[in-house]
């Protein structure tokens, strides 16, 4: 199991200092491939408990996880995963009929097995060869560590127990011993505990016929096994709004987990009022709201969900999801697909568990026969068209996918599959670059803007992101101190799966600039302390032709505070981001007490100034502001601007817009003039410096100019 391809710093196998595996954060993640199916075996289908005892220490394990045999077309498809162990501890002892569970800190290696031969002499004798993927959790990468074959020796008719040497394939050194023991006839095993969020809902316990949850997962070789704690979270009717957020999902979530639990243990919401005000279900543990940074937990249904108003729906529009219980329990089986890390069909396929309701509902209209003769299928039986399964690429992704990217608290929603676009990625008809906002050092714990610059390069236009939002999930990235090598990572506030941003045409050789604020992310403040930094961010999105990934890289240095004052109470207020995103309201106080803490540091003031403008426009917006103080508010915004003041084209605009619509108000007219004066002049200074001109400056430059000549409250003097 020596180092082949690539070589780490000198660590002796097996790795448990992966933190110092020297890897370029620039570089596509190293996904390792599936396997892929193998000449028949007399390995058992199923799990076993797998053992790997390196030279060094003959009689005591230092990595031990499960080998997986799936058997299919007279062929077999072997996949498994290690993990570190204590070597001053007793092996694991795994049960017969039980699959073996790790803690998910220790994940080690993924193995696949690429070549099998069976040899009958006086024994039988087992050659698997097979490649180990070194996985690196802080960066969400791998690293193949080479080719290694094992000849092992059945032991044990009874327990199908097998033990050998392992060899690096191409030098034929000895690697260690490994021992295989058969355990259980299912290929993966967890949990998964149901609440009733509030006490008048339905569970979708089954299809209303034969279909559930152990049947559906049996298909996929898993045994999931489901509880329902008797007590009921007490939220009768406390939904001010009647529909659930991400946030107050995730709070629930944190007061039901089990502590201590081992990791393969899935958490299910059923709720009585939609989520984000229209949403059926969603899996919300991932991105910003993933407030423990454990992600892919827990996932929420709305039993009072409403059938959209359509004709793909037939009898079944503007009832509730729980009256269907086809629909009901195919709802339930897509987000706890996402929860497994499985992802929305690039390309809507017909009657897939994991195309979105409407989408499968119109799949069924549209359906048409072996005679290509319209032959619809009325809603819901499109489920009973799934078969009741995942699709087959779903399904192996279940049976053989690394632990690490099913398991909650893995990889997070989306990682996986991005290493998977990277190989389809198109890159070379748009130019993209990036650099820090502000050209100085900036002080610790100020918010790092950034901006970019997008390019079509071609002779057509293309799509593009309008812009660059923690709302819309279709950007990731990591910040490395460099001083240090400490990573840590960013993404948006909802998965790319669940939000995808808007697009523009961007014609020829032109080009936009979208901004993007950084300050927190998942592991805590991107820049805890003074230094110098690495931005890497990957941008992704789809068009009607292809999925497109883009990736640039940026230094960001930051300076010694002068004046300390908040300075580490900013850093380390969690719920900072989502004030910055959504605004002011009883779930980001903290958050927005932080950004007031930042305009009264005297180093940080002209870095937050805008941003405490923007949450007033925002509780504007939300109809927060009564009539009558709507007045001092938009002089309290006015205050907060003036020429010292750091801002992007993009803040501008979206000021502006909130601007926009009040300007036929003459009461506010003075206030609104000083905002958009002074936003003009900040506008012309940031021309005048980097001496572009593009989409984005023209634009906001449109908007500037219709508030000046379209409102008698306004003078071009102004």
């Amino acid at each position: 199991m020596t180092s082949q391809a690539i070589r780490c710093n000198d660590l002796s196998y097996p790795l448990k200092g992966v933190t110092n595996v020297t890897v370029n954060n620039s570089a596509g993640k190293q996904f390792p491939w599936l396997p892929a199916p193998l000449a028949n075996t007399p390995l058992k289908k199923g799990c076993y408990s797998l053992q790997y005892t390196p030279p060094s220490s003959p009689t005591n394990p230092t990595l031990e996880g499960t080998l997986r045999v799936q058997y299919a077309n007279n062929q077999s498809i072997i996949s498994g995963d290690l993990y570190n162990r204590d070597p001053n501890n007793p092996p694991t002892t795994v049960p017969t009929g039980q699959v073996p569970h790790f803690p998910i800190k220790d994940y080690a290696y993924y193995l696949r097995a690429t070549k099998i031969k069976s040899i009958k002499n006086n024994k039988v004798i087992l050659e698997i060869e097979f490649e180990l993927y070194c996985y690196i959790p802080t960066l969400h990468k791998w690293i193949n560590k080479g080719s290694s074959t094992a000849s092992l020796t059945k032991e044990s008719t009874l327990n199908s127990c097998y033990k050998g040497k392992v060899k690096d394939t191409n030098s034929l050194e000895l690697d260690g011993n490994l021992s295989l023991r058969w355990v259980a006839t299912t290929l993966r095993q967890a949990e998964l505990t149901i609440f009733k969020v509030e006490e008048k809902v339905e569970l979708p316990l089954n299809n209303g016929a034969e279909e559930d949850w152990g049947k559906v997962f049996q298909k996929a070789d898993w045994q999931l096994n489901l509880s329902q704690p008797p007590d009921l979270v007490a939220l009768n009717d406390t939904v001010e709004e009647k529909y659930w957020r991400e946030v107050e999902l995730h709070q629930i979530l944190m007061s039901k987990i089990e502590k201590g639990k081992d990791s393969w243990h899935y958490y299910f919401l059923c709720v009585h009022y939609t989520i984000n005000s229209d949403t059926a279900g969603i899996m919300f543990d991932s991105g910003a709201a993933d407030s423990d940074s454990i992600p892919r937990q827990g996932f929420a249904i709305a039993s009072n969900f409403n059938f959209p108003n359509h004709a793909f729906f037939g009898a079944y529009q503007k009832k509730l999801l729980h009256e269907e219980p086809k629909s009901y329990l195919g709802v339930t089986m897509h987000e706890l697909g996402h929860a497994l890390n499985l992802q929305h069909p690039e390309v809507t396929e017909s009657f897939n568990l994991m195309t979105s309701i409407d989408d499968l509902a119109r799949c069924g209209s549209n359906h048409l026969d072996s005679n290509q003769k319209s032959a619809p299928i009325e809603f819901p039986s499109c489920f009973d068209a799934t078969n009741w399964t995942y699709v087959p690429k779903d399904v192996y992704h279940l049976r053989h996918a690394p632990d690490i990217v099913v398991c909650p608290g893995g990889i997070p929603l989306d990682d996986f599959s991005d290493s998977l676009a990277n190989r389809d990625a198109i890159r070379s008809d748009i130019a993209m670059s990036m650099k820090s906002f502000t050209q100085e050092g900036l002080p610790l714990a100020a918010p790092v803007r950034l901006q970019l610059k997008l390019t079509n390069t071609t002779d057509h236009s293309i799509q593009v992101p309008a812009d660059l939002s923690f709302k819309n999930g279709n950007f990731s990235g990591i910040v490395t101190q460099l001083e240090t090598k400490a990573v840590r990572t960013f993404k948006p506030l909802v998965s790319y799966i669940y939000q995808r941003p808007e697009l523009i045409d961007l014609e020829p050789n032109h080009s936009i600039s979208p901004d993007l604020m950084l300050l927190s992310g998942g592991d805590g403040p991107l820049f805890p302390k003074p230094g110098s930094y690495q931005i890497d961010l990957t941008i992704v999105w789809e068009t009607e032709e292809r999925r497109i990934v883009q990736s640039v890289i940026t230094p960001v240095t930051i300076a010694k505070p002068k004046d300390k004052t908040s300075v580490e109470s900013i850093l380390n207020e969690p719920d900072i981001l989502l004030a910055l995103v959504i605004g002011d309201n009883d779930y980001t106080n903290k958050g927005v007490e932080a950004i007031q803490k930042g305009f009264a540091n005297k180093d940080l003031k002209r870095h937050y100034a805008a941003i405490l403008a923007r949450l007033v426009a925002k509780e504007i917006e939300q109809n927060k502001v009564p009539d009558e103080k709507i007045a001092s508010k938009i002089d309290e915004m006015a205050s907060y601007l003036d020429n010292d003041i750091v801002v992007t084209p993009g803040e501008i605009k979206r000021i502006l817009k909130f601007v926009e619509t009040l300007k036929s108000n003459l009461s506010y007219a003075e206030s609104l003039a000083k905002i958009t004066a002074t936003l003009q002049q900040k506008l012309d200074e940031i021309f005048e410096r980097t001496q572009e001109s593009n989409e984005t400056y023209h634009d906001i430059s449109n908007i500037i100019l219709k508030q000046i000549e379209g409102s008698s409250g306004y003078s071009k003097s102004s």
